[in-house]
């Protein structure tokens, strides 16, 4: 077949893709009543397509001119660049659409498995951590101690059943008796409880971090910005105002993270004349997130490249 026969056959067909690519891009651009069905139908036909011109456009490219060669070479690429564009849109809403759907029949099944029987929570010991009393306290008295149909003498057996350390040798040598039990509760708080020793602990893991030497290692910037945030709630919920103690923490977050995230945030701050440890800390989150966000969108994109069914121009 000549040259002009080979295009007046390639023409029908290059009609056709192009028609094809607007359907999916509608159907695609679409925010509501988006059909999925419609999309991998259109999207097959498209890719018949593609394979019917990757062998035409290889026939005419052995018979083009050597003149009118770098036209075709271009106009042959515009519509291999949108049928990959599109395919890769289209694919990628076929499989969250597959997701989506699988998401929703683990969640029907865990929400029936629920229904029958719900797992027995845990509480665990208690080694004589000041800042874990309280989350101990919370669980061991919703569990146990407001527990109707248990009486003071079961309840002090349980209690003395989760201490370990130094919290079971603060009450060693009471008798399990129902008195005791009130007594022993009393000798827990008083020394483990103490609101003082709480911020004295909060205070010091925040004079005691562990620095961050490089912007890209994103998973210890966010434990550290989570570091921060929970001894610093934990100040807040003792009464402790973040103001009081900013110009001591300061600089410590600050020499805790990398240069170059150190030296951005003085920029963005030159012009304000105090800078406090809340702003250094929202604009680490800011930082974070906008790292993290970039990170999973590279992941997607390289998934998506590795999973994609089908193979375009070899």
């Amino acid at each position: 077949m000549d040259l002009e026969s080979l295009e007046k056959v390639r023409s029908p067909v290059r009609k056709a893709t192009t028609e094809y690519i607007k359907q999916l891009e509608q159907e695609v651009n679409k925010t509501e009543e988006r059909s999925i069905d419609l999309i991998d139908e259109i999207l097959v036909k498209l890719l018949d397509k593609h394979s019917q011109l990757k062998k035409l456009d290889s026939d005419v490219l052995n018979l083009c001119k050597a003149q009118d060669l770098t036209n075709e070479v271009d106009r042959q690429q515009e519509y291999r660049d949108q049928i990959i564009t599109w395919k890769m849109r289209a694919v990628k809403i076929l499989r969250k659409n597959e997701s989506e759907t699988l998401i929703d029949r683990n969640v029907k099944r865990n929400t029936q498995q629920c229904s029958v029987k719900l797992p027995r929570l845990q509480i665990p010991q208690y080694d004589g951590s000041i800042l874990n009393f309280n989350d101990f306290s919370s669980q061991f008295e919703a569990a146990i101690h407001k527990n109707s149909n248990l009486s003071d003498v079961e309840k002090f057996n349980y209690l003395k059943s989760y201490l370990i350390k130094d919290t079971e040798i603060a009450i060693r040598g009471l008798a399990l008796t129902s008195e005791n039990y009130d007594l022993s509760l009393n000798i827990l708080k008083e020394r483990f409880a103490r609101t003082d020793m709480i911020i004295d602990a909060h205070m010091s893991q925040l004079l005691n971090l562990n620095p961050v030497r490089k912007s890209q290692d994103v998973k210890s910037l966010r434990r550290l910005y989570s570091i921060c945030e929970t001894h610093i709630r934990g100040l807040e919920n003792n009464g402790v105002d973040p103001n009081s103690y900013s110009s001591s923490l300061y600089p410590i977050l600050l020499k805790s993270i990398p240069r170059d995230l150190s030296l951005e945030f003085s920029r963005k701050m030159y012009a304000k004349k105090e800078n406090t440890i809340s702003d250094l800390l929202e604009f680490l989150k800011i930082e974070i997130q906008c790292r993290e966000r970039n990170e999973h969108l590279i992941k997607e994109f390289d998934a998506d490249a590795r999973k994609a069914p089908f193979t375009l121009y070899g």
